[in-house]
This record gives structure tokens, sequence and C-alpha cells, in this order.
């Protein structure tokens, strides 16, 4: 099975790191017919088979995470937690990471930026879905790691379920734009976690 990149924010690294974030959710691309397509196929995305076209990979696939880093020969530091892994110089990668900090000394890097050789957090997928993103539940909510941050005379009336559900819309707005939660696109609902 092919390790696949994926990209998260600092704070969904650190709700990673602290074993609140189990799922993500991502756009899915349709063709022009309206279906997900991959490798020459294409299906309804009603299909079961569908997730087969899932471009983070299958159930039991690995993802390594693309996160905020820097190059501080010896070391790799992770914005996250501050948290470092030492190479030495019998390190493969250490004249990778010597090239690095030549370029840009003591820098934070974009996720967008980190090659899987850096990467410390992989994801093993445990589950695969395609679903209208208004569809998700109060308890996937939580799992996407969004936390109760709202005063709570703001949202008044509501259990702490409905207010995950809403944080994770604020987020997913926050993130794609402003009418991005009306469109109701359709999403991969990547269930995961995390592996030595």
């Amino acid at each position: 099975m092919t390790d696949y990149p994926i990209i998260f924010s600092t704070p969904m690294v650190q709700a990673i790191l602290g074993g609140v974030k189990t799922q993500t959710r991502r756009i899915a691309k349709l063709n022009a017919a309206g279906r997900v397509a991959r490798k020459g196929k294409n299906w309804h995305p009603d299909d079961p088979e569908a997730i087969l076209a899932c471009p983070y990979g299958e159930v039991g696939g690995v993802l390594w995470v693309r996160e905020t880093w820097s190059a501080d020969v010896p070391e790799i530091v992770y914005k996250a937690d501050m948290g470092a892994r030492y190479l030495d110089e019998d390190d493969p990668h250490y004249m990778d990471l010597l090239r690095l900090y030549d370029k840009q000394i003591g820098d934070w890097r974009a996720a967008i930026h980190m090659q899987k050789w850096a990467a410390r957090i992989h994801l093993r997928i445990t589950k695969v879905r395609l679903e209208r993103l208004q569809k998700i539940s109060f308890g996937d909510a939580k799992s996407e790691g969004v936390e109760f941050w709202r005063h709570t005379e703001t949202l008044k009336g509501l259990s702490a379920c409905s207010c995950h559900y809403y944080e994770f819309e604020d987020l997913w707005t926050h993130i794609n734009g402003r009418d991005s939660w009306n469109l109701n696109p359709l999403v991969w609902a990547i269930d995961f976690e995390v592996t030595k």
C-alpha cells in the first residue's frame, strides 16, 4: 500500500497529539459527470465502491502528516509542541537537513514543504466514507478535534455535543470560505489512528 501525505494546521496537529482528533474531512473532487474518479475508473458517489477513489488511500493505508516545522541542525523542530527530532551525522537525511538549514536558518517552514523523511506523525486509516459535509454527526464533529472554546453564555441551551457541531461548522467556514458550509459539498470522511 502507498503512503500519502496530508497537511494539518498547527491546532489540528496539537489535537492529534492530544488524542482528540481521530477524523478529518476533505472536499471530494467530482468529474464533469458528477462522479469520483481514480486510476482510470469512476464511480457514482452513492456506489459503495466509490471509496476506492479516495485520494488519501484506503483502510489500512498510512498518511504521513505534513506540519509546520523548522530545520535547526542537528534537529528538526515541530511548531505544534516544539518537539524536536535529533539527526546525527550518520543519519541518511542529515545532509538533507544541513542543506535546508543553509537556505533558511531557524525559520518556520510551511507544512506543504515538509518532506516525508522529516514527518514524525503517521496515521493508519481505519475507515473511509463519502458523504455530504452537513451529514456530520455530533460525535464525528467532536472526533474532528474541535474544542468547545466559546463562552457558555453564547450557546445557552445547546448540549455539549451540539457545541462541537457548531464549532466544526465555524472551523470549516474559516478554512474554506464564508459560503462553504452552505454549499454542503461531498467530502471524504476519514477515520484514523496514530501509528508508530
